[in-house]
C-alpha cells in the first residue's frame, strides 16, 4: 500500500470544503482559499498547490521521503479523461525493479512502459528502457524512429563529438542551413580540432566529397590519394605518387588517358626525325632482348606498366617500322623496274 507523506497530506486538504477558509501565520505557513487552492508560503494560491520558495535559500523545494529502504518514492499524475497516467520515481536501494537501486525513472504507468530512466551509480542515461551500457541509450520498436534536432535559425544544426584524451580530436556532424558558408541544405562531418572538412555531401545532387566541399559534377570527389582493396599502393613505392589504388580487376567499358600535349609519337614523322639505324637496331635487341625504349621484363616487373607510355611508344614502334616498310617498298618497285 502507497503511503503518500507530506504531498499526499498537502493535496488531502483540497478536499475540505470549499467554504472553509483556513490559514496559518504570513510567515510561510499554509493558506486555504475559496475554490480549494492550497498555498505553502503563498496567501494567494493560483494553483490546487501553489509553493513560494523562500528567498533565503537558493536550494529551497519540496521534499518527500520514505523512511524504509524498501519504500520507493513518486509523484503520479494522472488525466481521469483519457486514463493516462505517469509516474516520477525516485527509487529504493532494495526494490524489486530490474532497474537498479536508488535510480530515477519516469514511468508510463498507462502502458507500463519506463520512457525515462537515470542510473545513480554510473550516471547513465537510458529513454524506453530500464538499462543502459551507455551514457545515453535509446530503444524503440517503432520503424523510422529516432532523435531529431531542428534549426529554426540559421547556421546549422549539429551534434559534437569531442574526445578530451591526448591526440583526441573535435568532431561534429553539421546539416547546413541558411547562411552558411558551406551551402544551405547540405551534410558535412568538419574536424574542428583541424579546422577542415573531412565528409561533404551536396543536398541537391547527393554528390559526396571527401577532403573538399566542392564535388561539382562528379558523384564522389576526393582530394587526395585513395585506395580501393587493401592491398597494394605502396605510399612510400615506386608509385608513390599515385591518386589511386586498387587492388584486384577494373572493368570499364571505356577508359581514356590523357597525355600532356607534343607528348605522342607523330613526331616521327617529321622531316627532321632520323630513324634509328636498323643494323644498330639488331645490335641492341641482341645484346638486351628487347627493343630500345620499350621497358625490360624486369623493369616491367618491378615498376608495372605506364599504359600511357608504353601506347606512345609501340605507336612510335608502328610507325618507324612503317616508314621502313615503304622505303622497303620503294626499293622493291625500282629493282622491277630495273629488271624489266
Amino acid at each position: 500500500m502507497k503511503k503518500q507523506i507530506i504531498l499526499g497530506g498537502l493535496l488531502a486538504l483540497t478536499s475540505i470544503s470549499s467554504a472553509q477558509q483556513w490559514s496559518t501565520n504570513a510567515a510561510g505557513g499554509i493558506f486555504n482559499c475559496l475554490g480549494g487552492m492550497v498555498g505553502v508560503g503563498n496567501s494567494n494560491p493560483q494553483k490546487k498547490l501553489d509553493v513560494l520558495l523562500s528567498i533565503f535559500d537558493n536550494y529551497d523545494g519540496l521534499k518527500i521521503s520514505h523512511p524504509n529502504q524498501n519504500g520507493n518514492v513518486g509523484l503520479f499524475f494522472k488525466n481521469t479523461h483519457s486514463g493516462s497516467e505517469w509516474q516520477i520515481w525516485s527509487l529504493a536501494p532494495n526494490h524489486n525493479w530490474s532497474s537498479g537501486s536508488n535510480n530515477f525513472c519516469i514511468f508510463d504507468g498507462t502502458s507500463n512502459v519506463p520512457q525515462f530512466h537515470i542510473q545513480k551509480a554510473t550516471g547513465n542515461i537510458s529513454i524506453g528502457n530500464f538499462s543502459s551500457e551507455y551514457k545515453v541509450d535509446i530503444s524503440t520498436s517503432v520503424p523510422a524512429d529516432g532523435v531529431r534536432i531542428k534549426q529554426t535559425g540559421y547556421g546549422s544544426c549539429a551534434i559534437y563529438l569531442n574526445n578530451a584524451t591526448a591526440g583526441g580530436h573535435n568532431w561534429g556532424v553539421h546539416s547546413l542551413g541558411q547562411g552558411h558558408s558551406g551551402g544551405s541544405g547540405n551534410l558535412t562531418i568538419f574536424d574542428h580540432t583541424t579546422n577542415e572538412y573531412r565528409l561533404f555531401i551536396n543536398g541537391s545532387t547527393g554528390n559526396v566529397g571527401i577532403g573538399t566541399i566542392t564535388p561539382d559534377g562528379f558523384k564522389l570527389s576526393v582530394n587526395g590519394k585513395t585506395r580501393i582493396g587493401v592491398q597494394g599502393g605502396d605510399i612510400n613505392g615506386v608509385h608513390g605518387d599515385a591518386m589511386l589504388s586498387v587492388d584486384g580487376k577494373i572493368i570499364s567499358k571505356s577508359l581514356y588517358v590523357t597525355t600532356v600535349p607534343g607528348n605522342w609519337a607523330d613526331y616521327v614523322f617529321d622531316k627532321e626525325y632520323t630513324l634509328p639505324n636498323l643494323s644498330d637496331v639488331e645490335s641492341f635487341y641482341k645484346a638486351n632482348r628487347h627493343l630500345p625504349e620499350i621497358p625490360s621484363e624486369k623493369e616491367i616487373a618491378e615498376k608495372g606498366i605506364d599504359i600511357a607510355e608504353m601506347n606512345k611508344l609501340l605507336l612510335k614502334k608502328i610507325e618507324e617500322l612503317t616508314i621502313y616498310l615503304v622505303d622497303q617498298q620503294k626499293q622493291i618497285n625500282d629493282l622491277k623496274d630495273k629488271l624489266k
